[in-house]
């Protein structure tokens, strides 16, 4: 075969913060390091202009920049964008992932007579929608070429939605292995003195605080944590979206100083407060509006950084570690489970340390990015025969 040509076409994409603009820049990265020829079409946002047009001028690949569509044509001018460049261009395959940006590549793809294949991270099959969109999203996910879901439990949730799809794929996310590293002890050190870290237990949740994300059940697990390991104190880093809910429930648990909230930061001090932390949480729920979280790439992030983490059990994040060796798993709202979990590791340096090694080793050996797109590079190829 000749070298094979790939669309991408995504609801977002970096630099910006979101797990689908994530994965979708770490598969396009990958693919074009392992032959693919890659050209993303994407919107881009919640990031400064000047950042956006540097990312996208350095980028080894094209990155076609779609805007947010406030009209029905503005919106069709955004399709017909997708579906010319298929047609002239004739991509072996356009990839779909996230909701929208799966409506738009199949629809363009079989339009074009190109294949299809799309990701299925979670939230696109229970989320709330139209019963118009409802089938219009269920004819995209089952009738691409194939699909590719990030773990066993988004496979789950799809099928039981109906979606039947010939040619199913699961695929775990991985992490960036050159981005997240242990860093040398020093270095950790002047970062918890420089954030008065040194006395205290630290558990670390990264993202956006949303309900999804289970930082509610942490902090209600917080007064039972505070009994055994009084000096533990939870940080919420990402963009505060729920902020003003969780710091009422802070203050009505009498845990308002051991619960913080450090907003969006950068990358470079991210793997830092990775290596400071103690606990990484991930207690994700489904929410009532059909949110869900179908993996939790900053799990391996921060396995990558030597530390373990407590996740809800049976969900995307539980098949991020491996129970009782990387890392525990809890019930879903559990606080009773959350606060056992977090005890029997702050409580035991030793166990919580060597859990960390083996997250750290499993995390190098099959979950960095560049181990994982070589098994979307099989599957890809697959769907080409």
């Amino acid at each position: 075969m000749k070298r094979p040509s790939i669309f991408i076409v995504s609801t977002e994409f970096a630099p910006g913060p979101g797990g689908i603009g994530s994965h979708a820049y770490q598969v396009a990265k990958e693919l074009h390091n392992l032959g693919w020829k890659v050209t993303v079409f994407t919107e881009q946002a919640n990031c400064p202009e000047e950042e956006i047009t540097a990312f996208n001028n350095n980028s080894p690949f094209t990155v076609n920049r779609l805007y947010p569509t406030p009209s029905v044509a503005l919106l069709l001018k955004k399709f017909l964008k997708i579906f010319f460049a298929a047609l002239f261009q004739r991509p072996h395959l356009v990839m779909g992932t996230g909701k929208h940006g799966s409506w738009f590549g199949v629809l363009a793809g079989k339009l074009a007579l190109v294949k299809t294949v799309v990701i299925g991270h979670g939230t696109e099959f229970i989320s709330e929608m139209s019963p118009r969109s409802r089938k219009l999203n269920d004819w995209v996910y089952s009738k691409a070429d194939g699909i590719i879901y990030v773990s066993h439990y988004t496979r789950k949730l799809a099928e039981s939605a109906g979606i039947k799809n010939r040619s199913p794929f699961v695929i775990h996310n991985g992490a960036d292995g050159t981005a997240f590293y242990a860093l040398p002890a020093e270095d950790v050190q002047a970062f918890k003195t420089s954030k008065g870290l040194l006395d205290k237990k630290v558990i670390i949740t990264v993202g956006n605080v949303q309900p999804r994300k289970g930082h509610e059940f942490v902090i209600r697990a917080l007064p039972q944590i505070l009994k055994h390991v009084p000096n533990a104190h939870y940080y919420c880093i990402g963009p505060p979206s729920i902020k003003t809910h969780l710091e009422g429930i802070a203050d009505q648990l009498q845990v308002s100083n051991h619960v913080h909230f450090t907003g969006r930061i950068l990358n470079t001090e991210l793997i830092q407060w990775l290596n400071a932390c103690d606990v990484f949480a991930l207690t994700s729920v489904v929410t009532e509006y059909g949110d869900v979280e179908g993996f939790g790439i900053v799990i391996v992030e921060a396995a990558l950084c030597k530390k373990p983490a407590v996740v809800t059990g049976d969900s995307g994040p539980g098949e991020a570690i491996i129970a009782g060796e990387t890392g525990l798993g809890v019930g879903e709202r559990n606080v009773d489970e959350i606060a056992g979990a977090m005890v029997k590791l702050l409580a035991d340096d030793k166990l919580c340390t060597g859990m960390g090694e083996k997250a750290h080793t499993n995390a190098r050996n099959n979950l960095t990015w560049s181990n994982v797109v070589k098994k979307y590079d099989v599957a890809l190829k697959s769907l080409l025969k």
